[in-house]
């Protein structure tokens, strides 16, 4: 009976042989896929590129990684751009510090909220702080420390970039900033104006929020146009409405040609009268919603697409 159990431990104990090899080959491989990288001291040399009043880009190589790239846009908003073939159809998140220099560590540093996007090309991470800040906390010495995380804990790549080079370009940079749109497509993608019972005329706040439209248009070459649908309540007869909704459809659009608007880039002009409520026209509240114009902003999807490839690097 003991030789029995002594033959049983024994081959149990060599059956395990391939499995505890198998567990070690997994971890072997699961920390070869974290990469560190550490861009030297010495080599802080920053590319600057202004896009139009839109962008702000400033990119450097990482050896073996690709570039990286910080990225100011219209509308006060700041993102990093990582251009890589390593990681592709990531999903995940990341973790992003601003991190005082090795010789002034006393300061933990600041962690920033940030989203992070698979653009097919690298990564795009959009960052919780506006341009101007984050500039003003890389002219002081902090540095840049992104990790991103797969579906392990383990960071699969994690990056430290000092910025030191960045106040060679610091002029360039502030004018850029400077010059920035306040406003971007996602924030005027879809605008919508309400209107008083039976009123047409805009208001002082709707006719500048007309005016950024107009503006923007001048400088996104990946906006073919705009669409323009205007509502009416059901208060009063369907005729009457559909005339209502029509009028301000129009007053929307005679101001937006006075502002340098083309016709050809209005795209569609339509007008609806008190169909396709969004919401109950039987409260107060719910009438003033459905008295609208909303005014939608197209984009050239391909024209993007080639415009962010070369933009963004």
């Amino acid at each position: 009976m003991l030789f029995m159990k002594v033959r049983v431990k024994v081959l149990s104990d060599f059956l395990a042989i391939p499995f505890l090899l198998l567990a070690g080959l997994l971890l072997t491989s699961a920390a070869s896929l974290a990469a560190n990288y550490h861009v030297p001291l010495d080599e802080q040399s920053w590319d600057f590129e202004q896009v139009e009043a839109l962008r702000c880009v400033l990119t450097r190589n990482v050896q073996g990684l690709g570039e990286v790239s910080l990225v100011a846009g219209a509308g006060q908003t700041s993102s990093i751009m990582l251009q890589t073939m390593q990681m592709r159809n990531l999903r995940g998140v990341a973790r992003f510090i601003l991190r005082p220099a090795p010789w002034n560590r006393r300061d933990p540093g600041e962690e920033l909220g940030v989203t992070m996007k698979d653009t097919g090309t690298g990564l795009k991470f959009d960052l919780d702080i506006s341009p101007l800040e984050w500039m003003s906390k890389l002219t002081h010495s902090f540095w840049l420390f992104l990790e991103v995380y797969g579906s392990r804990p383990e960071p699969l790549i994690s990056l430290e970039v000092p910025t030191t080079g960045i106040n060679f370009q610091i002029s360039e940079l502030t004018d850029c900033l400077i010059g920035l749109l306040p406003y971007n497509f996602e924030q005027l993608e879809k605008t919508v104006l309400y209107f008083e019972p039976g009123k047409v005329f805009l208001s002082e706040r709707q006719q500048l929020k007309l005016a950024d439209i107009a503006n923007y248009l001048q400088w996104d070459g990946t906006v073919i146009g705009l669409s323009i649908d205007a509502h009416a309540d059901s208060s009063g007869y369907r005729l009457d409405n559909l005339k209502l909704s029509k009028q301000r459809a129009e007053v929307v659009y005679d101001y937006l040609l006075s502002k340098s608007v083309k016709p050809t880039q209005v795209l569609h002009l339509r007008h609806h009268g008190q169909r396709y409520p969004v919401a109950d026209n039987g409260t107060r509240k719910g009438r003033q919603l459905n008295r609208r114009v909303v005014i939608t902003l197209k984009r050239d999807v391909q024209r993007d697409f080639v415009q962010s490839a070369l933009a963004d690097p």
